[in-house]
C-alpha cells in the first residue's frame, strides 16, 4: 500500500488507482518536495476547504444530494457538489453507479450547480446514453426542482436540494424562516387594545364583582 495525496489533497492508494479516484488528478508534488499538496495550503475560488489539513482533507461545499429510489443501489445517497458532478460506472465520476451496467463508464449525464444563482441543472453528458428527468429525456440543461426524479440506466435518483430558496453558499448564507403563529405578536385592535392568547375576553369579564353584604 502506497498512499499518497493528489493535487486537490483528497489521500489515495497509488497502488491501485493511477489518478484520484474522487478528482481524477495525479499525484501532487508534496512527495517530491516534502510541501502539502496546493489544495492544503490555500483555498481555490472560496469552494476548496481553506483550513485543509492531512487530518482534514480538502472539502467542497454540499448543495445537496441524489438518493437511490429504485435500481442495484436503492437507498444509497449521493452527495453534490457546486459545480460539475458527472455521473457513470468508473471511480472517478463524483456519481459512481458501478452496478448498473446500463449506465456509461464515464460521464452519462452531469449534474451541476451554479454558485451564483444557486440553482442546480441536469444535463446531458458526452456519453452515448440518455438520461430521463421525470420520464422526459434531456436534451439540454434542465433546471432541477425539489423531488425531481432523474432516471439513468436502470437507476432512479430523487433530488433532494440544500441550496436553493432558503439557503445559498455566498459568503453571507441566510435562510428564511417563517414565522410561528404561536409566537405572533399581539395584534392591535380597532379600540387600540391588544389581543393575544392571555389577553382575550370572555362573557365573564363582563359579570361585575359581587357586592358587600352578599354572601
Amino acid at each position: 500500500m502506497s498512499m499518497d495525496w493528489c493535487e486537490q489533497g483528497h489521500k489515495y492508494d497509488t497502488d491501485l488507482q493511477k489518478n484520484c479516484p474522487v478528482c481524477g488528478k495525479g499525484p501532487s508534488d508534496a512527495r517530491n518536495t516534502g510541501s502539502k499538496p496546493r489544495a492544503q495550503e490555500r483555498a481555490s475560488d472560496g469552494i476548496e476547504g481553506a483550513d485543509a489539513s492531512p487530518c482534514r482533507p480538502a472539502f467542497q461545499l454540499v448543495v445537496g444530494w441524489l438518493v437511490c429510489i429504485g435500481g442495484c443501489e436503492m437507498g444509497r445517497d449521493y452527495r453534490l457538489r457546486a459545480g460539475h458532478n458527472r455521473v457513470g460506472r468508473d471511480l472517478s465520476m463524483q456519481v459512481c453507479i458501478a452496478c448498473d451496467l446500463k449506465v456509461s463508464r464515464v460521464d452519462h449525464a452531469r449534474v451541476f450547480h451554479d454558485l451564483e444563482t444557486s440553482d442546480t441543472y441536469l444535463m446531458p453528458g458526452t456519453g452515448q446514453n440518455s438520461a430521463y428527468l421525470n420520464k422526459s429525456a434531456v436534451l439540454q440543461p434542465v433546471r432541477l426542482k425539489a423531488h425531481d426524479v432523474i432516471t439513468i440506466g436502470d437507476t432512479r435518483l430523487r433530488f433532494i436540494p440544500f441550496c436553493g430558496e432558503h439557503f445559498m453558499w455566498d459568503g453571507k448564507a441566510h435562510e428564511k424562516t417563517a414565522a410561528s403563529p404561536m409566537h405572533d405578536p399581539l395584534a392591535p385592535q380597532t379600540d387600540g387594545n391588544f389581543t393575544g392568547p392571555d389577553t382575550q375576553r370572555d362573557d365573564l369579564d363582563d359579570v361585575p364583582p359581587p357586592s358587600a353584604g352578599t354572601f
